[in-house]
């Protein structure tokens, strides 16, 4: 079970100012519209969500994941983060490449979108998903202290890529890179990370007393002047090998969502 303060939610209390209102909103977790951008192409067909627990039953959403955890003035302050990921969703295949001379892309940089917007967005991913009851999201738990201080930092306009929450960011093209799962907790180099699967685009986002070091350290946000993405030509074995866990033997699942059985929406 998630370590969250056992008050939030409970009379109507935002889960993130912790202010009691009359009414909790629906926030979106992860909206429409990048979920959309999980789609094969020239298709209606709803968005399929792979739990990364394989027990878990296949899900589909044509208007993304909400929960009711925060007040309507919470909810407006992630805006602008939740535009700077839409548009590094969209636009992921068009960054400009970034590297040493002759040598393969490091990775690729997107002038118009701001680094530090771009991590707050991340940041209130991460803390919407902790706070969210919704069963693609119960691998995310930040714990009391973590939970505590992601709040403080999201309260304050201090900003938060250089904060000891960094986030590394990466493309990678494929259909499997193009598939929605769970939220996974995840170590990589000795140091505890969330994972966050876009389409095409995964974000590690560090929770950990641990430093990032090296290549991480590298292509965390923040270390260039506007918003980058790290280039990777294949996902990693050990993804590979994740997905398929995750994926094989669902394939009727998969199948009977052609729009003719809603009984696992998750609207």
């Amino acid at each position: 079970m998630k370590d969250i303060d056992a008050t939030v939610g409970q009379k109507n209390e935002c889960g993130l100012c912790r202010e009691s209102v009359p009414k909790l909103v629906k926030s979106h977790v992860i909206p429409k519209s990048i979920m959309m951008l999980g789609r094969p192409k020239d298709t209606s067909e709803p968005m399929v969500l792979i739990p990364s627990n394989a027990k878990k039953r296949v899900l589909r959403s044509q208007a993304g994941i909400y929960s009711s955890i925060v007040c309507s003035a919470c909810e407006a302050s992630f805006q602008a983060g939740d535009d700077a990921l839409l548009a590094l969703c969209r636009t992921w295949e068009q960054g400009q490449p970034y590297g040493p001379a002759n040598e393969p892309v490091l990775c690729k940089v997107y002038p118009e979108i701001s680094s530090s917007t771009l991590h707050r967005g991340l940041l209130t991913t991460l803390f919407r998903a902790h706070l969210s009851p919704h069963p693609m999201f119960e691998n995310v738990d930040l714990g009391a202290e973590h939970e505590a201080s992601v709040r403080k930092l999201l309260l304050s306009d201090q900003p938060t890529e250089a904060s000891s929450y960094r986030a590394v960011m990466r493309t990678a093209p494929g259909l499997a890179a193009g598939t929605i799962m769970s939220p996974m907790r995840e170590r990589w180099d000795g140091v505890n990370v969330y994972r966050f699967y876009f389409p095409h685009i995964s974000t590690f986002i560090k929770v950990d007393k641990k430093p990032f070091d090296g290549a991480w350290q590298a292509g965390a946000l923040g270390a260039l002047s506007c918003a980058h993405a790290m280039v990777e030509e294949r996902l990693h074995d050990r993804e590979i090998a994740r997905i398929k866990r995750a994926m094989i033997g669902r394939e009727p699942e998969v199948e009977r969502f052609g729009g003719r059985d809603a009984g696992a929406s998750t609207n």
